[in-house]
């Protein structure tokens, strides 16, 4: 099944991820779907946050059908991460994460995740939704409380054929994907703290209104989020990080 991929490119759509979950019951359940649109004219993110589709960006949603209990799928996220900068690689381009869902570059955002599962005619399906900005004109005028938008071509002055960077991502995110479901998130760990830009930082984070404020720990096996406060050790599941110092 790894080999059997179908690539689907549109133009125009509302949005990769909604486009899977409308067509999933068309879907071969021996194939897996990598579904790219040139531009979303409504892209979402996690907790449904609106993200800006412009020409020019990377705007793709991995389906993958499921044949093994899930019981972790926040640690997908990272995974995901991992393979997007296993594939900047190729560019001499450094990534960083910023737990739980961003793409980091010179501590400017250029990329979200978002992990859905759904059920289609019986079959379960992952749903891996990455948008990157990479040759964007008009993403610098959107304003984020931490870091803000960029692009790559703002950020390294290279210009990425997005199809090609496709091509190369998907078997990469596979590959992850199958020692991911075999194996949990413990076996990417030293991936990810190489390329966490949390490491050795005082954070504050902000969860259903609260903020709370420590030192970064660790990320647990189920993607937890572990800071130190007053001596202990608390564990966020979830939350929005709005200062890293």
């Amino acid at each position: 099944m790894q080999n059997n991929i179908k690539y689907l490119n549109f133009d125009i759509l509302e949005s990769t991820n909604k486009w899977a979950k409308e067509n999933a019951h068309t879907f071969s359940n021996t194939c897996i779907y990598a579904i790219s649109s040139n531009i979303q004219t409504h892209g979402y993110g996690s907790n449904n946050r609106s993200w800006e589709s412009s020409k020019g960006g990377m705007y793709l949603t991995i389906c993958i059908p499921v044949y093994k209990q899930i019981t972790n799928l926040n640690t997908l996220t990272i995974i995901s991460a991992l393979s997007a900068i296993d594939s900047f690689k190729k560019y001499n381009i450094n990534i960083y994460i910023k737990w739980p869902n961003d793409l980091i570059i010179n501590n400017k955002k250029i990329g979200g995740i978002l992990s859905e599962t759904i059920f289609s005619n019986s079959q379960q399906w992952l749903l891996i939704g990455i948008g990157i900005n990479f040759n964007n004109n008009n993403i610098t005028n959107l304003v984020r409380p931490l870091f803000q938008p960029s692009t790559v071509k703002l950020e390294t002055d290279l210009h990425i054929d997005i199809n090609k960077y496709i091509k190369h991502l998907v078997p990469i995110f596979i590959n992850k994907y199958h020692i991911w479901i075999n194996n949990s998130l413990k076996y990417f760990m030293n991936d990810f703290y190489d390329n966490n830009i949390l490491k050795n930082k005082n954070i504050k984070i902000s969860v259903d209104g609260k903020i709370y404020e420590g030192k970064f720990h660790s990320i647990s096996d189920e993607g937890q989020l572990n800071i130190i406060q007053d001596g202990y050790l608390h564990k966020y599941i979830n939350g929005d990080i709005v200062s890293i110092k």
